[in-house]
């Protein structure tokens, strides 16, 4: 799965997926009008929180491409329960520690029919 995060939009407000199963997600950071943003010299911070704010997971972050404006948020979200979240990207300047920007969508967990063997 992946989308596009745009300043100030993001192209799937929602993801859904189901209880157990892993989150991959490919982000490609652009400008407005399409052009890519090279995010080199900014740090990448990912969180799921519930719709209250409470902190559930910190996500991984894979920077490898973050010159051309692409980072893979992931997790093994096993052990979360079924419900809406909210999945918030926050970018900040590595030597400034400033804020730079951030984007938030929900992301929706649906009980899975199936339960993993060994969980």
């Amino acid at each position: 799965m992946s989308f596009v995060v745009y300043k100030g939009f993001i192209m799937y407000e929602t993801i859904t997926i189901k209880q157990y199963d892993s989150l991959s997600i490919l982000c490609r950071y652009t400008e407005d009008d399409g052009t890519v943003t090279n995010l080199t010299g900014t740090k990448v911070e990912v969180d799921v929180k519930t719709l209250s704010g409470i902190l559930i997971s910190n996500l991984i972050v894979d920077a490898s491409d973050i010159g051309l404006g692409e980072f893979t948020i992931s997790s093994d979200l096993v052990s979360i329960y079924p419900g809406k979240y909210l999945i918030d990207i926050l970018f900040t300047d590595l030597l400034s520690e400033d804020r730079v920007a951030s984007e938030t969508f929900q992301l929706l967990v649906n009980p899975s029919i199936t339960i993993p063997r060994g969980i």
